[in-house]
């Protein structure tokens, strides 16, 4: 049951105006609040854009987009179904989700509702999508104990099966419900699926140690063969924690990744990474997302995760967010830049 509507006024981009955030009866806050833009934000010229430099930051308390364009305000194109949008693009999307055990209320419950309109959003666009873990296993000596993907895409799943195929696209028979069931968790599935099949493709308590940004660092050798050349690319990390919660630095360094992608991909192809974490100055979320772990609190402020955004014009969104078509409809608008 909907207990409050709060409505972002005049968000982001031109092919979208305002977005309304609903708090679900589930005990959780959705953040409004203000939107706008302000100018400037370019790149340090290691990215891979073959447009003009970020212009514009498009910010509201729950989110702030990074964009190539013009982001205005003045609700011109206001009600314009971003899901009939065709891109210019093809559009290759990789998932990074945090899969342990402090994101078990997402993967459990908030995961199906949050994403419900993700896949219709989308549709305008020739897409495809990937699904990867945020485990990273390393060199080290107990490496091999680890269930990180390290980058590698895994298999998608229906309700009762793991399939043997690594992407999704339209041509996957009930698509939106293979994008449902790889991933979220449910506590019947196990039993749907006859007995207690776990491959350690994507189910949570799988990945070892949460490094998304070195899996995402990974991903893009393991998985240039389950992409498409002429497809733009955006990395969505998902994750209550940071990348390194020990310190204030992350293991990784922004240009690494962007460099990696560079030399994998070549510069023409573009890279836009998303991520859905606790905003760097969202103690609220953090806050939300300490009082739902069973034992110690285990979230971080991302600081780390969100330094990557700005460097590739892409974005970060709060994920105590209640419905995450935001972030659809930010990759549809980016496409179109």
């Amino acid at each position: 049951m909907k207990k409050s509507i709060l409505l972002i006024p005049c968000i982001v981009f031109f092919m979208f105006s305002c977005t309304d955030i609903t708090t679900d009866g589930d005990g959780e806050d959705g953040r409004g609040g203000r939107s706008g833009r302000r100018s400037g934000d370019g790149r340090d010229g290691s990215g891979t854009d073959r447009r003009s430099p970020v212009k514009n930051v498009c910010e509201g308390e729950s989110y702030t987009v990074y964009s190539y364009d013009d982001c205005p305000t003045d609700g011109k194109n206001q009600g314009k179904d971003p899901s009939k949008t065709q891109s210019k693009h093809p559009v290759d999307i990789l998932l990074v989700l945090d899969t342990s055990h402090s994101m078990y209320f997402y993967l459990n419950y908030a995961f199906e509702r949050r994403f419900k309109n993700f896949i219709s959003i989308i549709n305008g666009l020739d897409w495809r999508i990937l699904f990867t873990n945020a485990g990273y296993s390393g060199d080290g000596f107990f490496s091999f104990l680890s269930q990180g993907m390290d980058g590698e895409a895994m298999k998608l799943e229906d309700k009762y099966d793991i399939l043997n195929k690594r992407y999704l696209d339209r041509t996957v028979p009930d698509y939106g419900n293979v994008f449902k069931y790889t991933m979220t968790r449910k506590p019947h599935r196990i039993h749907d699926r006859g007995g207690h099949v776990n491959e350690c493709e994507y189910p949570p308590y799988c990945q070892g140690a949460e490094q998304p940004l070195r899996a995402l660092h990974a991903s893009f050798k393991a998985n240039k063969h389950l992409t498409r050349k002429e497809a733009d690319y955006v990395a969505i990390i998902i994750s209550n924690t940071d990348e390194n919660p020990e310190s204030d630095v992350a293991d990784i360094k922004e240009k690494e990744i962007i460099d990696e992608f560079n030399k994998v991909y070549g510069s023409g192809k573009r890279l836009m990474v998303l991520s859905l974490i606790v905003l760097p100055d969202d103690s609220k979320c953090k806050k939300e997302n300490d009082d739902r772990q069973f034992w110690f609190p285990e979230s971080n402020l991302a600081k780390q995760i969100a330094s990557l955004a700005p460097k590739t014009g892409g974005g970060n969104f709060s994920i105590c967010l209640k419905d995450y078509s935001i972030v659809a409809k930010s990759i549809v608008s980016l496409a179109n830049q």
